[in-house]
């Protein structure tokens, strides 16, 4: 004969089992600031203080009445909240007894004035009871929209523990992922978030939560769909380029809740399926938007998605969308960047080569750039620097490139007719050969001096110098300058060695224009050694 069995559970260390769902004292903020979105608030205050490991959350929401928050505290685990609102799980309402001593919840219902409810949260006495009572009682508060009591809803937390780890807060941080998370919801309602802060040392700030509207270029909408995930749409914008680069956030929800995760969080629960090369794009800050799945599954503490069928499904939505629009957005963007840094860190070394430029030993070589810059055919340099893109046809010239193109006649300065016919790889400095592609340029003031960036197609060439227009050609190409990529310091140092050596083999050269090989030779292993000592500059004690 069967016969059944009840279970028993200890209330108070199931709370608490439960409320460890919220890891640290930025997941518990966020929880209570999504409750007070839930509820509908336009206002929202968070006032923390670390020093006195507290903060306290006030909202202007539709509060709480007595019987609501009852129903709740019978309810944990089962939600009580719409499926179109974030909250799914019930767990928010007991979110800071899992790291604190103690928190007050005091509301409101928005239909009342004078009954606000206090409602007691204390750690120790809840993991201690079976069955778990919490204390409550009235208030003499009575609400005032335009006063200290302009809140529905008040949620007081006071003994955050004292680990390091779970305590930590970086008020930056959580403004992204407040935005991040809730950016949506802040958009279209207007919700008016701030932020009073007070870090260990004492000192105090005030930061306003601001959740812009995307700002990049629109991306095409793509949509897929799979059994096992259902429908998936990927809303994306490329990020407009900053200082810092592109900063763009993606973020990644379920079709019928607004909660989001950060790219960061969707990468580390999905590292395992994804695509390294999808992730990378994703993580990489070029796109901004978001990506919304229908039968993905968020975790109780929102964090992430359940690892299953549907989250694999997704994935390989991802990597069809990469495949077909993404993959070539990221190569575009990442070369706009290199093209940007190029011109950066040229513009700041310019300045020194113009200077070389002028000093008493380089004047031959100064004469023949300002001859060939101002003379028959050339326009001349504007003493302004110019910083900018130059579409310029690539071209292949043979012969040497200090020698005039021209005919082969020594001295002409005729302007130039259509390029010459391939030349045969060459050793390198000494002659153009293939020029490749031009990525981007930066021009000098006075001397007529300018730097060109190039994908030369002989990889070998480091660089090229024509004196009769100041061009100084980079090969990016070249291993010398992908060794040197690794820092901007790396960089400005060869930039340095290339004008140095570019410049002093020009004093070599013969009335035809032309180096003895062994020069050249000289020149190009020397510039070798200095790239050895760029990338070895801590062990030679230079600093960068």
């Amino acid at each position: 004969m069967k016969t059944e069995i009840n279970v028993a559970l200890h209330q108070g260390k199931v709370m608490n089992r439960l409320a460890k769902n919220y890891a640290d004292l930025p997941a518990v903020i966020k929880e209570v600031v999504q409750n007070a979105i839930d509820s509908g608030a336009s206002r929202i205050s968070i006032q923390i203080n670390l020093p006195q490991r507290a903060f306290i959350v006030y909202d202007n929401g539709s509060g709480a009445s007595r019987e609501k928050v009852t129903e709740a505290l019978q309810s944990i685990g089962n939600t009580l909240k719409d499926a179109g609102r974030y909250g799914q799980f019930g767990l928010g309402l007991i979110s800071p007894i899992s790291i604190a001593r103690e928190f007050t919840l005091t509301s409101c219902p928005v239909s009342r004035r004078s009954d606000y409810m206090e409602y007691q949260f204390v750690t120790a006495n809840i993991v201690k009871q079976r069955e778990v009572s919490i204390p409550s009682g009235p208030t003499n508060l009575v609400h005032d929209p335009c006063g200290r009591i302009w809140w529905r809803t008040r949620v007081d937390v006071r003994g955050i523990t004292k680990d390091r780890r779970t305590s930590r807060l970086d008020p930056v941080e959580l403004v992204g992922d407040i935005t991040l998370k809730f950016g949506e919801a802040i958009r279209e309602r207007g919700i008016d978030i701030n932020i009073d802060f007070v870090n260990p040392e004492g000192e105090k700030s005030a930061i306003k939560v601001e959740a812009t509207q995307f700002s990049g270029k629109k991306i095409e909408i793509f949509e897929g769909e799979k059994t096992e995930c259902g429908k998936v749409k990927i809303e994306l914008y490329v990020a407009p380029l900053g200082r810092r680069g592109r900063q763009g956030k993606v973020t990644f929800g379920t079709l019928d809740n607004p909660s989001r995760l950060s790219p960061k969080q969707f990468v580390e629960c999905a590292v395992l399926i994804i695509d390294q090369q999808v992730a990378k794009a994703i993580l990489s800050g070029v796109f901004e938007g978001q990506i919304l799945c229908e039968k993905v599954t968020l975790q109780a503490d929102r964090t992430k998605f359940e690892d299953n069928d549907a989250l694999f499904a997704l994935c390989e939505v991802l990597e069809s969308w990469y495949k077909k629009i993404g993959k070539k957005i990221v190569g575009e963007a990442e070369e706009q960047a290199s093209d940007d840094r190029f011109q950066r860190i040229g513009t700041q070394v310019m300045p020194y080569a113009e200077l070389l430029l002028k000093q008493t030993e380089f004047e031959p070589v100064a004469k023949l750039i300002t001859v060939g810059t101002i003379g028959p055919g050339h326009t001349k340099v504007p003493r302004k620097l110019i910083i900018g893109p130059d579409q310029s046809t690539a071209v292949a010239v043979d012969g040497n490139p200090f020698e005039d193109k021209e005919q082969g006649k020594p001295g002409s300065r005729e302007e130039r007719t259509t390029p010459q016919k391939e030349h045969p790889l060459h050793t390198p400095g000494l002659v153009y050969g293939p020029r490749g592609r031009k990525r981007v340029e930066v021009k000098g003031g006075s001397t007529g001096l300018r730097f060109e960036y190039l994908e030369m197609d002989d990889f070998r060439i480091p660089f090229t110098f024509e004196a009769e227009t100041g061009t100084l050609s980079f090969n990016i190409n070249n291993p010398n300058w992908g060794l040197c990529q690794e820092t901007d310091a790396f960089l400005s140092d060869y930039h340095i060695a290339v004008v140095n050596t570019a410049l002093s083999l020009e004093l070599f050269r013969d009335t035809s224009r032309t180096a003895h090989p062994e020069v050249i030779k000289f020149a190009n292993e020397n510039l070798s050694h200095h790239v050895f000592a760029i990338r070895n500059s801590k062990a030679l004690s230079v600093k960068h």
